[in-house]
This record gives structure tokens, C-alpha cells and sequence, in this order.
């Protein structure tokens, strides 16, 4: 496969969190995702090799927005884990819980790092304002999309939320099996 470093491809960044689930098998979208999530469960495996050297626990870091939307890495350091003990609390419920337990600004104001594409630095460039989607979730969890249209204006986040949602299912089941008669 030749790369032409001289061609330029500007890249819809909605286009980026949908192409991963829906990626046409051989191509580059589907190559590229196929790169950065082995790149994620490298890192798990290698967490893992230390931990049980170690006697340790792995603690996963996957919050419920990250959950619900698939913008994490199925068998990544996100996902596996012995203990994730942030996983029922919304990415704004995260910010808001280390701001009350004095975790340090530097710590605060870094962008959340994707670590997908170089230049894609902070998630939520590919969801948007977290309070605003976290709103979303919770009102999808609870079955009130008739009070979301009134309280969200981009209609389009909520239809991208959703999207997303349904698109990422099979990443939060547990793998499937077969039952024995």
C-alpha cells in the first residue's frame, strides 16, 4: 500500500467516531482503527504482565460516557480491568469529583488524550461538550427523549449520541456463548 505524503485529506471528525464500527473491511479506515487498538491492547497486556508480576490490581479508568458512546478500546487498558471503580460516573461527574478531592489543575485542564490520530488530542473534539452529551446519556438511560429535544438545541448531537450508542453495543456485552442443552 503507497501512503502519498504530499496529498492532504481533510477528515470530518463525526466521520472518525463512526468509521471505526463501520469501516469497509480492508480499508484504510478500517487499517488505521485496526492500528490504534492494537496499540491500546499492547498497553493492556503490558499493564497486565507488570501487575501480576507484581501482585498488583489493574484498575481501569473508563467513565460512562466513554461506556456508552464506544470511545474506548474493546480489550484496551479501558476496558480491561479487575476493578473500574469510575465506570458509573459521567465524564462531567469525573471532572466535577477531582475538582472536590484537589486533584491539581495542571492534572485538571490536560486534554483527554485519545491517542487515536496524531493531532486528535482530546476527546471531547470527537464528542463535543461533555456536560451537554453526558445530559444526553442520561436522559437516553432514563427514556425521556421528549424533555431532551426541549433542553439539547443541536439536535444533531442527539441524533450523533444515539448513533453512537446503538453502534457500540457489542463493545459493552460480554463476548457471546454458546448454552449447553
Amino acid at each position: 500500500m503507497e501512503f502519498a505524503r504530499d496529498r492532504v485529506i481533510k477528515i470530518d471528525k463525526t466521520h472518525i467516531l463512526y468509521a471505526r464500527f463501520q469501516a469497509k473491511a480492508g480499508s484504510w479506515e478500517a487499517k488505521a482503527h485496526a492500528y490504534a487498538m492494537t496499540k491500546h491492547r499492547m498497553r493492556m497486556v503490558l499493564t497486565y504482565k507488570y501487575a501480576e508480576a507484581l501482585n498488583l490490581m489493574v484498575v481501569g479508568a473508563v467513565n460512562r460516557t466513554e461506556w456508552l458512546t464506544g470511545t474506548f478500546s474493546k480489550f484496551g487498558v479501558d476496558h480491561c480491568a479487575d476493578i473500574m471503580p469510575i465506570i458509573h460516573l459521567y465524564r462531567s461527574e469525573v471532572e466535577e469529583l477531582a475538582k472536590q478531592i484537589d486533584i491539581p489543575e495542571y492534572i485538571l485542564s490536560k486534554p483527554a488524550d485519545a491517542d487515536v490520530l496524531p493531532g486528535l488530542d482530546d476527546k471531547s473534539i470527537l464528542l463535543g461538550d461533555f456536560i451537554q452529551v453526558d445530559q444526553i446519556l442520561k436522559m437516553l438511560e432514563t427514556g425521556d427523549g421528549e424533555e431532551l429535544k426541549t433542553l439539547v438545541d443541536d439536535q444533531s448531537l442527539i441524533e450523533k449520541i444515539i448513533k453512537l450508542k446503538e453502534l457500540s453495543k457489542q463493545m459493552r456485552e460480554s463476548p457471546y456463548c454458546l448454552e449447553r442443552e
